[in-house]
Order: C-alpha cells, then structure tokens, then sequence
C-alpha cells in the first residue's frame, strides 16, 4: 500500500503516505468490537470464518491500486537509473543498505516493531489479573484506534509543512511511545488504561507514519520501494521476536511490569539510535561519494562494483 501511493503521487508524497494509511486506524477501532460481537453471536469458529472473509477483501481492494496502463509509472530509466557494469558484472542498486543513515533506520526499525503490540498483547491479561473485566479492557483497547488516527493524521499534517525535520519528529513520537508505557505498571482501574491506551496510540500511529516517511529523508529516493521492502521484512521480525519474548520475561519473573519496562527501552534507544542522523534534511543531502567508473564510451558515471 505505501508503495502503492508512493508510485501514484509525486507531490506531497508524505502527506499522501500518511493518508494511505490512516484506514488502518478504523480497523483498530472497529474490528475489536466487531469480533467480540461476532464471537458472542457465532462462536469463535464462527467469527474467524467471518473475518477470514472479511479479510479476503483486501485481494480485491489490492487489485485497484494496480498502475493503471493509462499512466505511464514505469518511464524508460534515465541513465543515472540504469544499472552500471563493471566488467561483464552488472551492479545491483543495493549500495544504499550500507550508508550509516539506512543502517541506523533498520536498527530503529526492527526494535520499533518488537516493542509495538507489547500493551495490546498483554494489557488484557493484565487487567485480568486486577479485576477489571474482558469486555472492559477490549473496549479500552479498542478506543486506541482514535488515538491511533489523530496522530497518524497530524504527524502526516507536520511532515507535509516541516518536510526537513521528519526524522526529527519521529525520534520525538518514538520518544513519548516508549515513556507513555511507564504508566502501565501502576494503572489499576479501566479508565486509567483507557486514557494510556488513547496516548499511546496516538504516538504509536504518528511513530508508525514516521516510520514510513523517514525513509524519504535518510535514502535516495529513487530506492526508496527497495528499502522499505527491506524494512517491512525486518519488521516482520521484530513483531515475531518482542511481544512473544517479553511475555515470556513476565512469566518467568511473575512481573507485568517488566514487559513494559522492556518496551519503553527500545523505543528509547531506537530513538536515540536515529539522533546522529536527525538533520538530515533532503533526499540526497545522504548520498554518499560514489567512486568513477569509466564507461565504454570514456564518459564518466558514477556508481560502485
């Protein structure tokens, strides 16, 4: 979907990013309450089904983004796009994975998306454990999705008018998701996780934004469909690693606390990981030299082999 939108607006690409992806804050909201309905009426297996099919949705809902024929996207490459060659080798357009700014993203990246769904995976059986009732809680966790959408909006909005300090304001939301969790471990009523739940998903839905938009900055952007491909399989890591292993810590230690406290590090030393790289305010303010290579034709280009 971000590339999506990516190949389909030219200007004002991070607003368009961060509007492409607001519909996943409705589905926070909404399906919650959806399955818990569903499940009451159906049955678990019931509702499952239902949503499998809701879900099936989205192979139908991809197929209309497709470039459509009429708009050219795929223009022939200008020579500075075309892969070089070094001898008979041809280089491959993956030199940017090691500039510094792109290696400090996938570090912040993979530990953004570890420590992401530690509140959403284990509050309820948290809250379970004090008292507070299962329908309760869901619905604490469903309100996150309003949080969710007002911060992917405004970061979207602040981005849009302050395009130089994207990477800043991301530290900034990164900053505030990992320090909202400290208030976790001492919330004991519904309303006091429902208030949690509303701030941190409003830093979780401007940090998510950031993390999508950043990119724009910190690479070329002519990679930038590589590189957040690249970021989307780290992060599928990170989300396979963090709330699994902190829920076992929290067994293990018999302590809800740790999860959390677990969870604000990483956001905080993802954050501070992308300080060196917060004033880097252009596309190609990060590129880094390129060595010469002399072509057939005595002409120089620049790339690597």
């Amino acid at each position: 979907m971000v590339i999506a939108v990516n190949r389909y607006f030219q200007k004002a690409k991070m607003l368009s990013v961060s509007f492409g992806v607001v519909g996943a804050s409705v589905g926070m909201l909404s399906f919650p309450l959806l399955i818990r309905f569903l499940a009451e009426l159906y049955g678990l297996n019931g509702a499952l089904l239902i949503h499998a099919g809701l879900c099936f949705n989205i192979v139908a809902c991809g197929a209309t983004i497709f470039p459509s024929k009429r708009r050219q996207f795929n223009k022939e490459k200008s020579d500075e796009d075309k892969p070089l060659t070094c001898g008979n080798k041809e280089t491959v357009g993956f030199s940017f994975c090691l500039q510094p700014p792109f290696i400090a993203y996938m570090f912040t990246n993979f530990l953004f998306m570890a420590a992401l769904y530690i509140p959403t995976t284990q509050i309820p059986k948290h809250a379970v454990s004090i008292g507070i009732s299962v329908n309760d809680i869901s619905l604490a966790i469903a309100v996150s999705g309003i949080g969710n959408m007002f911060g992917r909006i405004s970061f979207g909005v602040l981005s849009h008018r302050y395009e130089s300090h994207v990477v800043k304001l991301w530290i900034i939301c990164l900053t505030c998701s990992g320090l909202i969790m400290l208030m976790v471990p001492f919330s004991t009523k519904v309303e006091e996780f429902t208030i949690f739940m509303i701030i941190y998903g409003y830093f979780e839905g401007a940090s998510s934004v950031g993390w999508n938009i950043s990119l724009f900055n910190l690479i070329n952007l002519k990679y930038y469909e590589r590189g957040i491909s690249i970021a989307y399989f780290v992060a599928g890591i990170g989300l396979a690693v963090g709330s699994p292993f902190t829920a076992f810590l929290s067994e293990e230690f018999s302590s809800n606390g740790i999860s959390y406290y677990i969870g604000c590090g990483m956001f905080v030393l993802g954050a501070f990981i992308m300080i060196p790289f917060a004033s880097i305010s252009a596309i190609t303010d990060n590129v880094l030299p390129q060595p010469k290579i002399q072509n057939e034709s005595n002409s120089t280009v620049y790339g690597s082999c």
